[in-house]
């Protein structure tokens, strides 16, 4: 018997394994990494027999079940590490495989390699305390690879899905959507909501359909956020179910408002699989909805009024009001819950209000005061609300009560402005000194703190990781303190050369 059937006797082994389960919790670092040499070196001197190997094998099982302490599982996960190490052993080669692969030359190097894992997880105090992130990725991840991030910016218009780096702007994957000739007219599927979450993302999709017929939003597609594959697609194009008008995510699952011959439908989506189910229906038909939730409840705002809809226990209606201007010109925007106030905008080409209600009740809170022209999008924050309008004022009020707080002459204001707590980032189409870009103000007063351009008519700015991105020709990244160009980059064009988008949304994911 020579040396190393000596080392790996069952007593032997017995004897090494309660060291190295029970040692590290009073030894130092210095001495797991000896005994990981050791190891290393015994495993490239010769063959072991293949009987020694099948004792150590089920001994070493035998011993981790037994004797690792219930509080090291704990801190440890070392029920993970377990399963990698039985994961590892189901996984050796057999006596003859041994012969024919270069990385187990033998059953030396195999038992090394079992104790090595051994030694990490009886090593765990002090990779925690030393390297608590390699730790994690060591024990933590059943395949030993870390999984795709969803991290980047999603960029989204006519006849494209795009994903970019959150730091440089280069595309990392591209969705193209369909076209279709209409009156011999090129038409491309155009985004008209971008809905980023939980790896995925999810777009409400407007265009030609496959005959070639013009349509609005008819489909609900839904990809995979890291690799920009098609996960799966719901289409409302026949008969029953001719359009969609609305899409929303609340909960952890995705809500939709279904046009059919002659009512409303509002489907729960399930965000995995693109399954959905009836939650309420109701008459009629209506041609421009708009959709939002909050807490298992649904608003929708129609052209008859708003209704809120409980989407548990079968669904039911909760309240319905009219819609506080009965004008059909008026153009239904900007439907928002937040903090118990639900807020929406009417308005047209020469007046406009926004008006708040009790969303558990309908009952009408306040408005604002006239703007002169379209509101088409705001943002509410836990204590004000912020919009403006073409007339270039900018307004802030206060959530609950009503009260302008202040107003601003910015320039022309066609989106929502982006918040990062202190400050509000407004997209600006056009000043009295031609100013195009991006504007921040202080929130509490309005005074302008910086301003950057984007060579054109901004879209909507989003804050994140202390930048802030907007839209024009592609990406533009500003530092948020002071507005200056981090980098901006160009969006992928479509197959024939021309542009990809016009009107664009953008999702940020940090």
């Amino acid at each position: 018997m020579n040396k190393h059937e000596q080392m790996f006797r069952p007593e032997e082994v017995d004897e090494q394994i309660d060291e190295l389960v029970w040692g590290p919790q009073q030894a130092e670092a210095s001495a797991n990494a000896s005994l990981v040499k050791e190891l290393y070196n015994i495993h490239r001197e010769e063959q072991e027999e293949h009987e020694i190997l099948e004792t150590v094998r089920a001994r070493l099982l035998k011993q981790i079940e037994e004797r690792t302490p219930a509080s090291l599982k704990e801190a440890l996960h070392a029920q993970d590490a377990r399963q990698e190490a039985e994961l590892v052993i189901s996984s050796l080669p057999s006596k003859s495989e041994a012969r024919t692969r270069r990385t187990f030359k033998g059953s030396a190097m195999l038992v090394a390699s079992i104790l090595f894992i051994v030694v990490l997880t009886g090593s765990g105090l002090a990779l925690l305390t030393f390297a608590p992130m390699r730790q994690a990725t060591l024990l933590s991840s059943q395949d030993m690879t870390a999984p795709l991030s969803a991290t980047g910016i999603y960029v989204s218009g006519s006849g494209i899905i795009y994903r970019a780096d959150i730091q440089t702007g280069k595309v990392l994957w591209t969705y193209r959507l369909a076209s279709s000739k209409f009156n011999n007219i090129q038409i491309l599927q155009s985004v008209t909501r971008l809905i980023v979450a939980d790896d995925k993302v999810y777009a409400l999709v407007s265009g030609p359909l496959a005959k070639g017929q013009n349509s609005g939003d008819h489909i609900v597609l839904a990809l995979d956020a890291r690799t920009g594959q098609k996960l799966w697609s719901y289409e409302a194009n026949s008969a029953e179910e001719n359009s969609i008008h609305g899409l929303t995510l609340m909960d952890g699952m995705l809500y939709a408002t279904v046009n059919d011959a002659d009512s409303t439908i509002i489907y729960a989506i399930d965000p995995h699989y693109g399954t959905k189910r009836l939650v309420y229906e109701f008459m009629p038909t209506f041609s421009d909805i708009h959709l939002t939730g909050d807490n298992h409840i649904l608003y929708l705002a129609t052209s008859d009024g708003l209704r809120a809809i409980d989407t548990t226990n079968g669904g039911s209606q909760l309240w319905y009001v009219p819609r506080p201007d009965p004008n059909p010109d008026m153009i239904l925007t900007g439907l928002h819950v937040r903090n118990n106030v639900l807020l929406l905008a009417l308005s047209s080409n020469e007046k406009g209000y926004v008006y708040a209600f009790n969303a558990r009740t309908g009952q009408k809170l306040w408005q604002s005061e006239q703007t002169h022209e379209l509101v088409m999008d705001l943002l509410a924050t836990n204590n004000a609300v912020y919009f403006g309008s073409p007339d270039y004022w900018f307004y802030a009020y206060d959530l609950q009560t009503g009260k302008l707080l202040w107003k601003q002459q910015l320039g022309a204001i066609e989106e929502a402005p982006a918040y990062d707590g202190k400050t509000i980032y407004v997209a600006v189409n056009g000043d009295a000194n031609s100013f195009y870009g991006v504007k921040a103000l202080n929130a509490a007063n309005g005074h302008e703190l910086w301003q950057a351009s984007t060579n054109g008519t901004p879209g909507q700015p989003v804050f994140a990781n202390n930048t802030i991105y907007a839209l024009n020709g592609g990406i533009f990244a500003f530092k948020a303190k002071n507005g200056t160009l981090l980098w901006n980059a160009a969006a992928p064009t479509l197959p024939d050369g021309t542009p990809s988008f016009v009107v664009a949304t953008i999702q940020v994911v940090p």
